[in-house]
């Protein structure tokens, strides 16, 4: 969703009937309370199910990965410079060409990544995303995922 890379974020469709084969609405984004969908984060995947608790209550497992602004910080013990917006330009354009995750890609950046519960009453509005477990990252990508194997 970001021209210098990153963004990865969660839609949703919602279909016109109760048959899932019937026409289905257009795609929108999540709207998550807190979260920054224009910021350095990226959310990989979401696992939706009914809550078994409450009927009208949906309950959302989300791989996220905050990022870190274009400032200087310290990751794996290294200084990391400050990224200028030119410079992510020129990274996302070099992408294009060379493919994402190139060693020189500063478009995502590692930050805080976790897998973090959610709650919605329509799948499209959440809560605020509660940690129930914090994960690594590489260059953005969070290294857990939340799956369900029924």
């Amino acid at each position: 969703m970001k021209p210098a890379g990153g963004g990865r974020f969660v839609q949703v469709a919602v279909s016109k009937g109760d048959d899932p084969t019937s026409s289905w609405g257009a795609w929108q984004l999540l709207s998550i309370e807190g979260y920054d969908s224009d910021g350095p984060g990226n959310i990989y995947l979401a696992m939706v199910k009914a809550s078994p608790f409450d009927e009208d209550m949906l309950i959302g497992l989300f791989a996220v990965n905050l990022g870190m602004a274009a400032t200087s910080s310290v990751a794996g013990g290294h200084l990391r410079k400050k990224v200028t917006m030119r410079e992510r330009r020129a990274a996302a354009q070099r992408d294009k060409l060379v493919g994402p995750y190139s060693a020189a890609n500063s478009g995502n950046t590692d930050g805080h990544s976790f897998i973090g519960l959610g709650l919605s009453c329509n799948g499209r509005d959440w809560s605020k995303l509660e940690e129930i477990s914090p994960t690594t990252s590489n260059q953005g990508r969070t290294c857990l995922h939340s799956v369900d194997t029924r």
